[in-house]
């Protein structure tokens, strides 16, 4: 079941941008990403500057527009970025922007591969189902969570966990190297802020399941298993730290918001961990359209006659006026 009642209150989760993966009972290493069997989502992903893009193909990724960077790179592999594109910041503000490769700089990247994009991905993925109450004394609204969302796959390079932290610890310190890593977290609300859609996952006390943190800005949030993975959300912020990391049961969540719905979210959650990821939903036409293009492409011969004879005439044109 899928709900909207966060439009109004989601800034204030909106905490700080995302970047990095900690991984509940995995250290570092055991979360990076292993390149002799990568997964599809894994294989897509790639360092972008300080933080993360994925790759959709043809040169083309996609990553969030508050990342910068000017290089891409995987694997020991590493290429100069050629063009940018943040038509759909511009257009709708939302926080994703593509980027070009030459493909030729891709040639020899043994592991690449890119990610799928379906509009129907998303019909077929579960978010948690609720309950609602409401108080009267308190003119307060609950809803908790009582049955678990699908598991979504989270990638991304960054820090992760502290090296002393517990690997078993629900309050966990984030540091470590920059390098990709995955795991998993439960699909468990959407929302919207700023008219722009949101997945939200949240880690648990379970082995595997993941929180981005301070490193990851731009990483995939992909459904599916096997090699079948599809992009559904590019990760972007968190709440509500970027040092730590709070996992919990997932029986232990519930929100609290005023009938309103413009008071700061309430309730267990400010204790717990999410992740936001921008949903891709509304601009899988814009982007498949985006990447079907060839921005380094040379125009023609036709295409530069066609220019030389409009040139001609605007140059006539001038000369008649300063006679």
């Amino acid at each position: 079941m899928k709900i909207g009642i966060l439009t109004l209150a989601a800034a204030s989760l909106l905490a700080a941008n995302a970047h990095a993966l900690v991984v509940y009972g995995e250290s570092n290493s055991d979360a990076a990403v292993s390149y002799e069997s990568p997964t599809g989502a894994e294989a897509a992903a790639v360092k972008f500057g300080s933080a993360s893009a994925v790759y959709l193909g043809g040169g083309w990724f996609i990553t969030a527009n508050h990342v910068n960077g000017t290089s891409v790179s995987q694997n020991g592999h590493s290429a100069a970025v050629s063009y940018f594109d943040d038509s759909l910041y511009a257009s709708y503000g939302v926080d994703l922007k593509l980027f070009y490769v030459a493909p030729e700089l891709l040639s020899a990247w043994d592991c690449l591969a890119p990610a799928s994009l379906s509009a129907s991905a998303y019909s077929s993925m579960k978010s948690s189902s609720y309950e609602y109450s409401y108080n009267f004394f308190t003119k307060k609204y609950s809803i908790k969570s009582y049955t678990k969302g699908d598991y979504l796959t989270l990638v991304g390079a960054g820090v992760g966990r502290d090296e002393s932290s517990a690997l078993g610890a629900s309050d966990v310190s984030t540091g470590g190297s920059r390098i990709l890593r995955s795991g998993e977290a439960s699909y468990f609300l959407d929302t919207a802020s700023g008219g722009v859609p949101y997945i939200i996952t949240l880690p648990e006390e379970i082995a595997g399941s993941a929180q981005a943190v301070d490193g990851d800005s731009g990483g995939g949030l992909f459904c599916g298993d096997g090699g079948d993975y599809c992009l559904v959300g590019v990760l972007a912020s968190v709440s509500p730290s970027i040092s730590h990391v709070y996992f919990n049961s997932y029986s232990n969540v519930s929100l609290v918001y005023d009938e309103h719905g413009n008071s700061s979210l309430g309730g267990e959650v400010q204790n717990r961990s999410l992740t936001f990821a921008v949903s891709l939903a509304p601009y899988i036409g814009e982007i498949s359209a985006i990447i079907a293009t060839d921005p380094l492409a040379v125009p023609e011969a036709a295409d530069f006659a066609c220019v030389a004879g409009l040139c001609a005439l605007l140059l006539a044109g001038l000369r008649r006026r300063a006679r």
